[in-house]
């Protein structure tokens, strides 16, 4: 939208809005104001705030204001600070010519003054500096220094690296306070032993979680199409995230079998989770709607964040609501089931998996069930009646069943024979 506008703002047209009118008898101009985003629609209470002068400046509340406020773009172009100031609150307003804002704010906070701290005063021992080229970047290496110094309140708007100061062993480098930081002056020379990270794609984690790509058969899951969760679970976030927090740990203990070692809690603190209400992930989740996909991405700047990786990529996670099985299988007594071998149990129960995809083959189109949610192979639950092995039981699905797309137990008897 805001490429649009911008594009809109430099073409040479008519501007008098009373001459110039949009699709639907709009005045231009007022179609334009209706695609800006209004300032009191945003996240104003932005906690705690330091900085060297009185009051916070513009630029402190609008770097703040985009910490919390993902993807807003805000710039001091947008707005003005309107009437008086106090440590606690700020009236913004969107000036006239903002071409993405409208309307006003009262932001609020909790403001602490401090005197301006001397780069030299944090830590330059990066140890071991991960990069995904043969040699660092500017972000890389300052996102190492944020990564090391996180407690010290410094962000990226605070410095740059010092032209040049990079050596040609890749082991020295200078980062220098901005003239415009609100906290920092001078600089400090950093050392570190420079390294190329492993990359990790998420399209691994992706692919195994919906059954696709090279990987998709050593999933553990069940069902191979996505992520399950039972009726009371797919509108509520916290059990999705619980849902995917297991699931995914048990497709990264697969992935230490490529050599990949890392922990669901790791990826975590690098990530964003979003929830959607369709399958495309274009309408977020809300209230009580179910969610029918689970957007996992890594958050900017935090690619670098566990040591000797660099994570990227996405998990577009489908979500299904899981079925209650009792309601497919209401009749519990197979009949008697024709098998090539009485000699062996896996015979039969290769019967009853046969005789319930057949039989509700319609079922199982429509639900995308694969004929494995069965669980008859390998079911410990299979027993015989008596010795004579003509007749058995099994309980479906298996007690340490793993994403299936089916809840609730169901015992099915049965009587065999041999073709």
């Amino acid at each position: 939208m805001k490429k649009l506008l911008s594009l809109l703002a430099t073409i040479s047209i008519i501007t008098t809005s009373s001459s110039v009118i949009a699709c639907g008898g709009i005045p231009e101009v007022e179609e334009k104001n209706n695609e800006k985003i209004d300032l009191s629609s945003i996240n104003n209470n932005l906690g705690e705030i330091k900085g060297s002068t009185n009051l916070p400046t513009l630029q402190l509340l609008v770097l703040s204001i985009n910490e919390i406020n993902e993807n807003l773009e805000l710039s001091e172009d947008d707005v003005r600070i309107d009437g008086s100031q106090t440590i606690t609150s700020t009236k913004l307003v969107a000036l006239e010519n903002s071409l993405n804002f409208k309307g006003e704010v009262i932001i609020t906070y909790n403001y602490e003054k401090v005197e301006k701290r001397d780069l030299s005063t944090l830590n330059g021992n990066l140890d071991i500096l991960y990069g995904k080229d043969s040699k660092p970047s500017e972000t890389e290496i300052i996102n190492k220094f944020l990564l090391i110094n996180n407690k010290e309140g410094i962000k990226s708007t605070d410095i740059r690296l010092k032209q040049n100061s990079l050596n040609e062993d890749l082991t020295e480098a200078t980062i220098e306070a901005n003239e415009n930081s609100d906290l920092f002056v001078g600089s400090i020379d950093l050392t570190f032993k420079y390294s190329v990270a492993t990359e990790v794609d998420l399209k691994l984690v992706n692919d195994l979680i919906n059954g696709e790509g090279d990987y998709a058969s050593m999933s553990p899951a069940v069902f191979k199409k996505g992520i399950t969760a039972n009726p009371d679970e797919i509108n509520n976030k916290e059990s999705m995230f619980n849902n995917i927090k297991t699931f995914t740990e048990k497709l990264l203990n697969l992935a230490k079998l490529l050599g990949i070692n890392i922990s669901f809690d790791q990826l975590n603190e690098m990530v964003d989770i979003n929830y959607y209400s369709d399958d495309n992930g274009t309408i977020l989740h809300e209230g009580n709607q179910k969610i029918k996909l689970i957007r996992i991405t890594v958050k900017k700047g935090y690619e670098l964040n566990i040591d000797g990786y660099y994570v990227k990529g996405v998990i577009n996670a489908k979500v299904y609501e899981k079925i209650d099985i009792t309601k497919i299988i209401t009749d519990t007594d197979l009949g008697t089931l024709k098998v090539t071998s009485t000699s062996h149990q896996l015979y039969a129960l290769r019967a009853v998996n046969e005789y319930l995809t057949n039989k509700y083959k319609d079922i199982m189109d429509e639900n995308n069930i694969t004929s494995d949610c069965w669980e008859t192979i390998n079911n410990k639950s299979f027993k015989y009646d008596d010795d004579s092995k003509l007749s058995a039981t099994v309980t479906l699905p298996k007690e340490d069943t793993f994403n299936n797309i089916f809840y609730n137990s169901i015992t099915l008897k049965f009587k065999i024979e041999k073709k």
